[in-house]
């Protein structure tokens, strides 16, 4: 009798063990679709008092081109740590999974995973307004990125030295840009050399620019980054569109 008692005992251990086991890998799934906001903004990071330089120099377009044939995206946009549907993708984080549906009115995008901070990228876009979203792999925090102008979604882009976090906007209006923002395009960089994790950061500085349009932008070494602008969106004499001035620019960040 001692001894099958000592066996059910040990049975029943055995079997609270593992039920606790999969109560610690169980997770919850979280429909993000009216929540995105209210889940992911816990940091807003706040503009230094210091403003971001940029020293610019013109370069050719085949200076350009050979700098974006040696340019190394340093994002994850076939993370395994996501899943994919037709209209649906989900993130687990932390002990949640998010899954992140496009309705009617609104889409959701992932936009790679960036192991240098171990956070997510998600755009979310709907009514001519996009906004990004970093969001931690290990905790499932949530960091709102700047949004400059309604449509901006531009790929933020980390330094070949891991240093810095940059994201950009841009109008293509000219003039007509004033109408509804304060500059034509800005840049803003996170000092991120310094974090294994978004929630270690917290300002950011920026440059306001009224001279052009961006059309494309990179790291292209440490401290410095390539553009391709131009002055505006114009119309020929037979109203087709088209972009003016178009030029090329290597920019110095100095920090």
């Amino acid at each position: 009798m001692k001894y099958l008692l000592t066996y059910i005992f040990t049975f029943i251990s055995f079997g609270l063990s593992a039920q606790a086991e999969r109560n610690q890998t169980a997770v919850d799934t979280v429909d993000v679709t009216y929540s995105i906001y209210e889940l992911f903004s816990d940091i807003r990071l706040e503009n230094e008092t210091v403003e971001l330089k940029i020293v610019f120099d013109s370069i050719t377009e085949s200076n350009f081109n050979t700098y974006k044939e040696k340019y190394r995206r340093k994002s994850d946009t076939i993370s395994k740590l996501i899943s994919r549907t037709e209209n649906c993708f989900s993130i687990r984080a932390s002990d949640t999974i998010f899954e992140f549906p496009s309705i009617m009115g609104r889409s959701h995008y992932y936009g790679g995973f960036y192991p240098q901070i171990n956070a997510h990228l998600v755009k979310v876009a709907g009514a001519g307004i996009c906004e990004m979203f970093l969001i931690d792999q290990k905790t499932a925090i949530g960091l709102s990125l700047p949004a400059f102008y309604d449509g901006s979604c531009n790929q933020p882009l980390i330094s070949e030295n891991n240093r810095f976090l940059m994201t950009y906007g841009t109008c293509p209006d000219g003039k007509l840009c004033y109408d509804w923002y304060e500059q034509i395009s800005t840049i803003s960089i996170v000092n991120i050399s310094k974090s294994n994790s978004i929630s270690d950061l917290n300002t950011y500085r920026y440059i306001a620019i009224n001279d052009f349009t961006i059309e494309e932008i990179f790291w292209v070494e440490n401290d410095y980054i390539v553009l391709k602008v131009f002055d505006e969106i114009a119309f020929d004499d037979k109203g087709q569109d088209y972009k003016k001035n178009i030029r090329y620019l290597r920019g110095k960040v100095e920090w």
